[in-house]
């Protein structure tokens, strides 16, 4: 599954931004995962679905916006960079339903702002789907980067 994730996003993040996206080998640290506070998530419900889980730096997320709505970066707002993260986690959650071994449904996607300094979120979901619900058990967690900056794609399956 980690192969075919990263597949799918890598051809996302080309065809879409025009802009390459590499695997980070290590794990990192949790200063780092804090940072990770603009997540976006989309569920696939039924047999083989999960919840696929899009987290990145705001910074990253208003270059996204930029180039997918051809705006400069000063005319980027939170609603934009919410728009283009939901955008990116529904396109990879699409293809990847594709390849899915079973039939699942694709929703739409779910924005969610943490606070890095209090640990706290605002918005529907958290990073991790709530325990016992679809995409509760296993997660392939990719740690990649784009344009120097963190981002994270997770399945929960």
């Amino acid at each position: 599954m980690e192969d075919q994730l990263f597949q799918v996003a890598e051809n996302t993040w080309a065809i879409t931004l025009g802009l390459p996206i590499v695997r980070v080998s290590e794990v990192r640290p949790p200063e780092t995962s804090a940072q990770l506070t603009l997540q976006a998530s989309v569920a696939l419900p039924g047999v083989g679905g999960g919840t696929l889980v899009l987290s990145c730096v705001p910074e990253w997320a208003e270059v996204a916006a930029s180039i997918m709505f051809d705006l400069s970066r000063a005319e980027i707002d939170e609603g934009l960079r919410d728009d283009a993260v939901g955008e990116l986690v529904n396109i990879v959650g699409g293809n990847l339903k594709a390849i899915l071994p079973e039939e699942v449904d694709l929703r739409p996607p779910v924005v969610t702002h943490r606070s890095a300094a209090a640990g706290t979120e605002r918005g529907a979901d958290a990073e991790r789907p709530p325990s016992g619900s679809q995409g509760a058990g296993p997660a392939t967690i990719l740690e990649l980067s784009c344009e120097g900056s963190p981002v994270r794609l997770a399945f929960y399956e």
